[in-house]
């Protein structure tokens, strides 16, 4: 109410246009409902607009916060953005006061809040966006974000007081504010009289501290903004990734706060603890192939040379068909083949000679998704299988001294582990002669000496 008169005041000095939005809780029965009558009166006494909402039982229903407390502050943010939608307003004015603030900040200090948290609530934000979902009653998307201004952040609560009865308004008392078992209502009334025992000023060293903390947060909001642009490699709807490289130079603080955007940048709504960021640290310089579960449906999976951030469920981005089961290739005659998932096998005959006595390079994708080799046909036989890895599987690697188990190959190559069981494999007589994506066998080479045509493998998205 003090908000309201004081906006009143300026309404003609400042040309102001404004409007009263009341949100009723429907939590206490008649007095809510007085609560909103005696806002709805004083609108119509000063000639202010007024638009008033109610939650209602499928209204709770469709929130499922962890408190009462948060259901309420959820429903009213969604009505207040709803009536700012449809009054073409992209200002949200709060009575939030220093009071508030320290209040905000002293139970973000009792349940562990990371520095960010200690900013405490600030005088200008923008609402989370899944608030301003949909369009306003005409049907029109809203054009602009919505910001929630507190212009009485600096006042303190009997500041707010004074000024209501100065302009002759008696603010309505609302009885669960009195409520202990809530823990503001603790903290209001038992925890920060108990301090200002010890310091009179507490709620001012608060607020202080809410300051401090708020402007080191606007610098290293620079700095992480910097560190963005140099350490994701990829920004998709459903899907961030961080090179692992570029992201291991940070300096741990700005590392945190790197990987708490890259989830919001999924999840602009999705809170995470301070233990689910000290997790995502510590996988983040972990073995590959590590992945854990975020609030809100995350996955979070850690790579050689990535850290990728998608929904779980979410279709994979792994490069490779859909492991196949053994298929018999025929390498007598040219052939195309299905493979599954979009993929197919292309078998090509090539003249002898004229392609160099190793044959092109087979070390590794054309282009995402597509995979190349040439053998010499005499070595490599016929048929070959065509298949995906088994347990003690062993390859010989082209240019290496010898062989090495297949495990050890995939493993050198930067696989990730969730990947490896989907490698195409191509499997001779003499065996495994070409790992797909990778290197052909030593002895499967196309030479000088070949006496018959060499035959080239490619696999390939169909088209």
């Amino acid at each position: 109410m003090a908000l309201a008169a004081a906006l009143l005041a300026l309404r003609e000095t400042e040309r102001l246009e404004f409007l009263v939005a009341h949100f009723n809780h429907a939590l206490r029965d008649r007095e809510s409902d007085l609560d909103q009558a005696a806002v709805a009166s004083w609108c119509r006494s000063n000639r202010v607009p007024c638009v008033t909402g109610t939650a209602d039982g499928a209204a709770w229903d469709s929130v499922q916060d962890l408190s009462p407390e948060a259901r309420a502050r959820t429903l009213r943010y969604r009505f207040l953005a709803r009536a700012a939608r449809d009054a073409g307003g992209t200002v949200i004015a709060t009575g939030h006061t220093a009071d508030d603030q320290a209040e905000t900040v002293l139970l973000r200090v009792i349940r562990g809040s990371s520095p960010s948290g200690l900013s405490g609530m600030a005088l200008l934000s923008r609402l989370p966006p899944n608030l301003l979902a949909g369009s306003n009653a005409k049907g029109e998307a809203f054009p602009t974000p919505v910001l929630i201004v507190r212009p009485l952040l600096a006042l303190s609560r009997s500041d707010t007081a004074a000024f209501c009865e100065k302009s002759g308004i008696l603010p309505r008392h609302d009885p669960s504010n009195d409520d202990i078992t809530v823990p503001r209502n603790r903290t209001r009334h038992e925890i920060l009289p108990a301090l200002r025992k010890i310091n009179p000023s507490v709620s001012d060293a608060l607020v202080r501290l809410a300051a401090i903390a708020a402007d080191d947060e606007r610098y290293l909001d620079d700095a992480v903004e910097a560190a963005w642009r140099a350490t994701v490699a990829a920004e998709e709807p459903g899907r961030t990734v961080i090179n692992r490289a570029a992201f291991s130079k940070l300096h741990a603080a700005i590392q945190a706060r790197v990987l708490i955007r890259a989830y919001r940048a999924l999840l602009p709504d999705g809170y995470l603890t301070t233990a689910n960021v000290s997790e995502l640290s510590d996988l983040s310089f972990g073995r590959s192939g590590t992945t854990t579960l975020l609030p809100g449906g995350v996955r979070f999976a850690v790579r050689y040379r990535e850290l990728l951030l998608t929904f779980d469920g979410a279709p994979s981005d792994c490069p490779y068909p859909p492991e196949v089961a053994d298929t018999r290739v025929d390498l007598a005659a040219e052939s195309t083949s299905p493979l599954g998932g979009g993929y197919q096998l292309v078998v090509e005959i090539l003249p002898r000679g004229g392609i160099g006595p190793a044959g092109p390079p087979a070390d590794g994708p054309e282009s995402p998704g597509r995979y190349a080799a040439t053998f010499d046909a005499e070595s490599l036989g016929n048929p070959v299988t065509l298949r995906n890895r088994r347990p003690g599987d062993r390859f010989f690697p082209l240019g290496a001294p010898g062989e090495r188990k297949l495990q050890d190959v995939l493993v050198d190559a930067r696989i990730p582990r969730e990947w490896r069981d989907r490698v195409p494999l191509v499997a001779a007589e003499r065996g495994i002669a070409w790992v797909a994506g990778q290197r052909i066998a030593d002895w499967a080479r196309v030479i000088p000496q070949s006496r018959r045509p060499a035959v080239r493998l490619t696999i390939a998205r169909a088209g």
